[in-house]
């Protein structure tokens, strides 16, 4: 099944994308590019493995990685439909249609094509630069 994220999936590149930014703004000096790829790696991994009778043992990430690594893994389970999502008040975000673990893979490995056009493009920072300008 070939799944295209930016045609059917926009609302959740959009909210990766979001979290990732978000995280950003609170580390600007020190989130590099290389700190998301390894992070997203890493959910991918998970739901890569998932169903299979593979154990799973994610990479050591750093603090800023395991950081971006948590919030996108919520924002999967809350799209898997598995667990709710919060703001920042407590408040629960109404639930959307749940995808499937194959559709959460291919927009994190679409970010993640992202973020190495970014970076050749425009550095260390260049992918989280790029979008931050785009998102509120």
């Amino acid at each position: 099944m070939h799944i295209d994220p930016i045609a059917e999936y926009q609302d959740i590149l959009q909210n990766i994308e979001m979290q990732i930014v978000t995280v950003f703004r609170n580390h600007r000096k020190e989130l590099l590019d290389d700190d998301v790829k390894d992070a997203l790696n890493a959910v991918v991994k998970k739901y890569s493995l998932e169903g299979k009778s593979i154990p799973l043992r994610l990479p050591r990430l750093d603090p800023l990685e395991q950081e971006i690594y948590d919030v996108e893994d919520t924002l999967a389970e809350w799209l898997l439909g598995r667990r709710p999502l919060l703001t920042p008040d407590d408040k629960e975000v109404p639930a959307p249609e749940p995808v499937t673990p194959d559709v959460i893979i291919a927009c994190f490995k679409r970010i993640i094509k992202s973020i190495d056009t970014w970076t050749k493009q425009g550095g260390p920072q260049g992918y989280l630069k790029y979008i931050d300008q785009f998102l509120p």
